[in-house]
């Protein structure tokens, strides 16, 4: 059985949490992935503004932190992993 793997796209790159909110409200995109760890605004801020704009964008954490809390935090922000 073969799986059809859908491209990926990156349209827009922001160079700190508040950007990455106001890029997400100029263009709504499908996904939003905000490092923990950002400047100015961090990841964990930017994804509950973004969850609170309410426009249906996924919102994907990265960081290289393994924790059970961070986890939890990430989920409480509004972020889907």
């Amino acid at each position: 059985m073969t799986r059809s793997r859908r491209q990926r796209e990156i349209c827009d790159e922001a160079k700190n949490g508040e950007e990455a909110v106001q890029l997400v409200e100029r263009a709504p995109a499908g996904r939003g992935c905000p490092r923990y760890t950002m400047p100015r605004l961090s990841g964990l801020q930017a994804a509950i503004q973004i969850a609170k704009l309410n426009l249906g964008c996924r919102i994907l954490m990265f960081t290289m932190h393994d924790s059970g809390r961070l986890a939890a935090e990430v989920k409480t922000a509004g972020a889907d992993g």
